[in-house]
């Protein structure tokens, strides 16, 4: 799947070093959940679980065909039509300011174009404000708080749960595709 010079594609084995490394960067951890400094065995392990999908739910993002991010999708539940998502620039160099749409944009289509969605949702850190933002520029809402959730760095911190219903995406898309033609 493309939009202009960017594009997602599945991410195979030998994307997994720099995933890793994105994935590891303080930038990257300090935004998710699971914050612990990941081996390569356990991406390893991760990757041969993904593998086996029979639809591609983990993505490299790529800008003129070089990765900088990642785009992926878990909780899939096709009999209700719903799915989470999460996405992350790893490699910011050389990178327009659009690139950020970008990501969001191709996340999005793929989720309501591919898998068919009614309804994506995301969680975010209340600390993560340009990832809100972002999400809420492209249409999601905000659904709930979870309060002092998630411990991190010695504090608890608040997790906003956000969602997009294909329908509105649908009425926002075009506002947006024209700049990734």
């Amino acid at each position: 799947m493309n939009a202009g010079t960017y594009s997602m594609s599945p991410i195979r084995e030998e994307h997994l070093e720099q995933l890793l490394e994105w994935r590891n960067s303080e930038t990257i951890r300090s935004k998710m959940i699971t914050d612990h400094l990941i081996t390569m065995e356990e991406h390893r392990n991760w990757f041969k679980q993904k593998e086996k999908q029979a639809t591609p739910l983990h993505f490299v993002f790529e800008y003129k065909g070089k990765p900088v991010g990642y785009i992926g999708y878990t909780d899939r539940d096709p009999a209700s039509g719903i799915c989470s998502s999460g996405l992350y620039i790893g490699d910011h160099e050389g990178l327009p300011p659009t690139s950020g749409f970008a990501i969001e944009f191709l996340m999005l289509e793929y989720a309501f174009e591919r898998l068919d969605v009614r309804k994506l949702w995301a969680g975010v850190f209340s600390f993560n404000r340009k990832v809100i933002q972002l999400h809420e520029l492209f249409g999601f809402q905000h659904e709930g708080l979870l309060k002092a959730h998630v411990l991190k760095n010695g504090q608890y911190e608040d997790f906003a749960l956000m969602a997009i219903f294909s329908g509105d995406w649908a009425e926002k898309r075009s506002r947006f595709y024209r700049y990734f033609k």
